[in-house]
């Protein structure tokens, strides 16, 4: 006959349990943050047809990828103080929008800019929205107060 010894584990000390907790923090803060990317299409055929559309479901660090067309979608923030026009109201700390090329992806006013029709903004974000780095990549702001 085989005998079998168990081993049973206890926490019997102020010790252990000091032990226990800081292994428990350092495997919580070790856990690593996956970003998302987000897909915006003309069409919606991604579940997004404005850019503004998926700023509001990323988070920061997330990256949004925008399809070929022009984009030109404005509209006035739901925010104190902010009276102009965006096609992107940045909220997020950090955040990455990537075109699918200069050419391809167009971003703001079909016409070209003109300060009697109203003062417009592409991209806003930072001061007191919270946005401290946006990164536009492979995509043309146009006709757009900078």
């Amino acid at each position: 006959m085989v005998e079998r010894k168990y081993l049973r584990s206890t926490l019997t000390s102020e010790e252990d349990l000091k032990f226990l907790l800081a292994a428990l923090m350092i495997v919580m803060v070790a856990t690593p943050v996956f970003a998302s990317t987000w897909f915006v299409e003309k069409d919606g055929s991604t579940g997004f047809a404005t850019i503004q559309s998926a700023v509001d479901v990323a988070a920061s660090g997330d990256t949004i990828r925008v399809g070929p067309g022009l984009y030109d979608d404005y509209f006035i923030p739901d925010s104190p103080d902010l009276d102009r026009y965006v096609c992107a109201f940045i909220t997020q700390e950090e955040l990455t929008i990537v075109g699918a090329g200069q050419d391809e992806t167009l971003v703001g006013q079909a016409i070209p800019y003109d300060s009697s029709h109203g003062y417009n903004k592409c991209f806003f974000g930072g001061g007191g929205v919270g946005n401290q780095k946006l990164s536009l990549q492979d995509l043309c702001v146009q006709n757009s107060y900078q």
